[in-house]
C-alpha cells in the first residue's frame, strides 16, 4: 500500500512539475480531452485502447494530452514548450503527420531515439518533435499524433455560425423565402417549437442498368455504359448533375455508368421516365466522352451568364483513377460537347464544386485527409480563369507551387465512425442548402465492406448556411440507406446528384444514387472498383414539401416574433399547414407597437388551410407603405405549422429567391416570374 501511495504521489508531482511550464491548449474536437501522465501503460488516445510501452527518459513522466486518434485543431492559449510524437513511416495512404508538423514549425528532437509507441508495425514507431509555441498560434493535427508537455487542456467545440453568434440588427428579406432552419430570424416564440422533416423515398429507382439506362443498338446490345465486367451493373452519380432546363422544357441528367468511368446523359419531361439519346460522340451510346476515366465530377449552369443554359461548366476530379492527375475544368454551350479550359489543382477523391450566387463565387469542395476524411475550401470569381487554380497538397507538381492554398474547411470530429465523405451545395431561396454525405462505418470501412461485398454505409444530411461558408452538420440523417440485409436498391453508399433538388408539383425532389452490392464479388481476384461493394447501383428520388426542411409547430396557441426586417415588396405570403387551426399575422414598428391597419384584428386569418403559397391580407391594404422601414412580423398560430414567409412584389407571390436546380414552374434559377401550382 505504501509503495502504491509513493507511485501515485510521484506521478502527481511529475504532472505538476511539467504542467507548471507547459502551454495551455484548446482542442477543437467533439471528444472529451484530458491531461494524463506519459508513462508505461498510459492510455494514449481517448477513442483507442493503445497503451504506451517503456519510454525514453526525456519523455517519461511528461503530461500527456489524451485526445482522439483521428485528428483535431489546437489553439495555444499561453506560451510554452510542446512535444509531439508522429509515425516514422506513415501508414498506407495516411497523412504524413511528421511532415505536416515540420511545416507548422516543429523541429525533430535529435536526442530522443525512434521508439515503438504501441503495437509491432513500422507505422507504430514514432519520432519526437518539439516547438516553443506562442499564445494565439493555431495548428491542424492530422491522424495520428500524440502531444506532450501541455500545462492545461480544454475542449472547444466548433464555434456557432457568425450569423447566430453576431446577429444582424436589421435583416433584408428581399432575397427569397425566409426559412426556419435556424434562429436567424426569430426574436422569440411562445408555444411554438421547431420540427424537422425528412424526405419520403420512392421505393423504386428511376435510372438503373438494364432499365433503359442506355440506347439499344440494332444488334440488341446495350452500350450506354462500358465496364470491364458487365456484372458490376452500375449506374451512379458522384456527383454528376440534374437540372431543369427551361429552354428545352426538360429535366437533364448527367450521370456515370461505371464507378470510375463514363459520363453519360439522359433527358426527361417528368423526372421519372428518362430517355437516353444517341449523342453521336461514341456511336450508339449516350456517352459524352470517348475516353473518360473519372472519380467525381459536377455539371453546373453558369449563374452569372446571360443565359445559364448555354454555358455549362464541368469540374472533373480523378485522383485515384490516374496517379498524379489533377482536377480539370471544361465548358459547353449545349451541355453535351465540352471544351477543355485547363487544369485547376490537385484534390482527393469525391471532390465537388458548386456556384454560390449570393457571393458570386465558384466554390470547390476538396477532399482532404486519410482515413479521417475532411474538406478543403477554395473559391474563385471565375470558372477556369487565371484565379481558378489552387495548391492543396504536399506532393503536387511544381506548376502548382506558389498558387493560393485551399484552406482547411470542414471536418466531423465528434465521432470516429462519422466522417464527412463528400459535400455539395446549391442556392435555395435565401440560404445555401448543403448536403453532407456522412460515412457511418468502422475505421477500416473499405476493407470491412470489401470482405462482405456490400456497400459503404453513407447517409445524406442536410445543412444550411447564411454566409456561404459556415455549415452546421445535423445529427440525424435526412435520406438514409435501407441498410445491409434489406435487399433494396439503396442498401448503402448514398450520394446526392449535383444540383441537389428540383421543384416539381410544389415538392422538392432530391435525386440520389445508391448501391445494392453483391456478396459473391469478394476476394483478391476483383479490383477495388469491381468488388461487390461497388456493384449494382441505381439512381432514385426522395421528395419533401416545398420549404419543408423545418417547420415551426404550435399544437395549441402559439406566437413567433421576427427580428427587425426590411423589404421592398408589398404582399405577405406564407407556406403553412393549418388544416385543423388557423394562422394570422400582424406588423410591428421599430418600437414594437402594432402598425395601424396591420394589427391582428386587421388580418384575415388562414383557416383550415394547407398551402405552400398563401397570402395574408390586411385591412390596411398591401404593405407598400411599410417598404424600406424596420418592422417585425408577429405570426399567431393555432394548431398549425409555419414553414416560411416572404414579401412579394406582386399578387403572383414570386419570392425572388433561388430555386435550387429549378423546375417546370420556373423560367430560370430564381423565382422572379409567375409560377404555376402552389396548393
Amino acid at each position: 500500500m505504501k509503495k502504491q501511495l509513493i507511485v501515485v504521489v510521484t506521478c502527481l508531482s511529475l504532472v505538476a512539475a511539467w504542467a507548471a511550464s507547459g502551454p495551455k491548449l484548446s482542442l477543437v474536437t467533439g471528444h472529451d480531452v484530458e491531461l494524463s501522465v506519459f508513462r508505461e501503460g498510459a492510455q494514449l488516445f481517448s477513442n483507442r485502447p493503445y497503451r504506451a510501452p517503456r519510454l525514453p527518459s526525456l519523455l517519461d513522466g511528461q503530461t500527456l494530452v489524451v485526445a482522439p486518434i483521428d485528428g483535431f485543431q489546437i489553439d495555444c492559449l499561453t506560451d510554452g514548450r510542446l512535444y509531439a510524437l508522429a509515425p516514422e513511416t506513415p501508414y498506407h495512404k495516411d497523412t504524413k503527420v511528421g511532415e505536416s508538423l515540420v511545416k507548422q514549425g516543429f523541429e525533430r528532437v535529435a536526442d530522443v531515439p525512434v521508439f515503438q509507441l504501441f503495437g509491432t508495425k513500422a507505422w507504430e514507431r514514432v519520432v519526437t518533435f518539439r516547438k516553443d509555441v506562442r499564445a494565439g498560434e493555431h495548428f491542424n493535427v492530422a491522424k495520428w499524433a500524440v502531444f506532450l508537455g501541455a500545462g492545461a487542456v480544454e475542449r472547444s467545440d466548433a464555434p456557432r455560425p457568425p450569423c447566430l453568434a453576431n446577429p444582424q440588427t436589421r435583416i433584408d428579406i428581399d432575397c427569397g423565402r425566409q426559412l426556419f432552419v435556424d434562429d436567424f430570424l426569430i426574436e422569440w416564440t411562445y408555444g411554438v417549437a421547431r420540427h424537422w422533416n425528412r424526405p419520403v423515398k420512392q421505393d423504386d429507382p428511376v435510372v438503373w442498368p438494364g432499365g433503359g439506362a442506355a440506347p439499344k443498338l440494332t444488334d440488341g446490345s446495350s452500350r450506354g455504359w462500358r465496364v470491364d465486367d458487365p456484372a458490376v451493373n452500375l449506374t451512379c452519380a458522384t456527383d454528376g448533375g440534374l437540372w431543369w432546363d427551361p429552354t428545352k422544357r426538360k429535366f437533364r441528367l448527367w450521370y456515370q455508368a461505371d464507378w470510375t468511368g463514363d459520363i453519360c446523359y439522359a433527358e426527361s419531361a417528368d423526372g421519372i421516365v428518362w430517355n437516353y439519346p444517341d449523342l453521336g460522340i461514341v456511336p450508339g451510346t449516350n456517352r459524352l466522352f470517348e475516353h473518360d476515366k473519372i472519380d467525381s465530377w459536377n455539371v453546373t449552369p453558369n449563374y452569372a451568364a446571360t443565359n445559364p443554359y448555354a454555358d455549362w461548366k464541368l469540374h472533373v476530379s480523378e485522383p485515384y483513377v490516374s496517379p498524379g492527375s489533377d482536377d480539370r475544368l471544361w465548358t459547353s454551350e449545349d451541355g453535351i460537347h465540352f471544351k477543355a479550359l485547363g487544369r485547376a489543382g490537385i484534390s482527393g477523391d469525391r471532390s465537388t464544386s458548386y456556384y454560390d450566387p449570393f457571393r458570386g463565387v465558384w466554390v470547390f469542395s476538396l477532399r482532404d485527409g486519410w482515413p479521417m476524411r475532411a474538406r478543403r475550401y477554395f473559391a474563385s470569381r471565375t470558372f477556369g480563369g487565371p484565379d481558378c487554380r489552387w495548391s492543396c497538397c504536399d506532393n503536387e507538381p511544381e506548376e502548382f507551387h506558389g498558387l493560393p492554398r485551399a484552406e482547411r474547411w470542414m471536418v466531423i470530429t465528434n465521432d470516429v465512425r462519422r466522417q464527412l465523405y463528400s459535400f455539395n451545395a446549391v442556392a435555395y431561396e435565401s440560404v445555401m442548402l448543403g448536403v453532407m454525405e456522412i460515412l457511418y462505418n468502422t475505421p477500416n470501412d473499405n476493407k470491412d465492406c470489401e470482405e462482405v461485398g456490400l456497400p459503404k454505409k453513407t447517409a445524406l444530411h442536410f445543412t444550411f448556411s447564411r454566409d456561404g461558408k459556415t455549415f452546421e452538420p445535423r445529427t440525424d440523417a435526412d435520406i438514409a440507406p435501407s441498410g445491409w440485409g434489406s435487399g433494396k436498391w439503396d442498401t448503402g453508399y448514398l450520394s446526392c446528384v449535383g444540383g441537389i433538388c428540383v421543384i416539381k408539383d410544389e415538392r422538392l425532389w432530391f435525386y440520389y444514387s445508391g448501391l445494392r452490392g453483391d456478396r459473391e464479388r469478394i476476394g483478391k481476384k476483383y479490383k477495388w472498383h469491381r468488388n461487390g461493394m461497388y456493384s449494382n447501383g441505381a439512381i432514385g428520388v426522395a421528395t419533401l414539401r416545398r420549404d419543408g426542411f423545418a417547420g415551426m409547430v404550435a399544437d395549441g396557441k402559439g406566437e413567433l416574433l421576427t427580428k427587425p426586417v426590411r423589404f421592398s415588396g408589398k404582399r405577405l405570403f406564407v407556406n403553412a399547414e393549418c388544416r385543423f387551426g388557423s394562422l394570422a399575422a400582424e406588423v410591428l414598428d421599430a418600437n414594437g407597437k402594432p402598425v395601424e391597419g396591420f394589427t391582428r384584428k386587421d388580418c384575415k386569418a388562414l383557416q383550415m388551410t394547407d398551402a405552400t403559397k398563401a397570402e395574408l391580407v390586411f385591412a390596411g391594404g398591401d404593405l407598400s407603405a411599410l417598404a424600406g422601414r424596420d418592422v417585425r412580423f408577429r405570426f399567431l398560430l393555432h394548431c398549425g405549422t409555419l414553414y416560411s414567409f416572404w414579401v412579394s412584389p406582386s399578387e403572383r407571390g414570386e419570392s425572388r429567391g433561388y430555386v435550387a436546380a429549378g423546375g417546370p414552374a420556373y423560367k430560370g434559377l430564381k423565382d422572379t416570374c409567375p409560377t404555376v401550382g402552389g396548393r
